[in-house]
């Protein structure tokens, strides 16, 4: 498995929101990401983790948001989904 250029894990509530983008900000900052490539994507994460923690898990269930940007390593969204549930039911 590569190592993550970028990981984060936050609790999973709603203020946790502004320091994944104050975060996320940082780290995109670094390399030099233009200012509206920088927006685009805390909107997108923003959206994505809003999303998570509005709907993904019940009341009580995982209690960490995990996110990671992996450089060149496809994404296989039924891995993402069965892995998140047998992590949910484990807890």
């Amino acid at each position: 498995m590569s190592n993550p250029i970028f990981h984060l894990e936050m609790p999973n509530r709603p203020r946790s929101l502004r320091m994944i983008a104050g975060a996320l900000r940082a780290a995109m900052e670094e390399p030099g990401f233009s200012k509206p490539d920088i927006h685009h994507l805390e909107l997108a994460v923003d959206e994505a983790c809003t999303n998570v923690l509005e709907h993904a898990y019940p009341r009580g269930g995982v209690d960490i948001l995990r996110l990671q940007y992996l450089n060149n390593v496809p994404v296989d969204p039924e891995e993402i989904s069965s892995s998140s549930r047998a992590k949910a039911r484990r807890l």
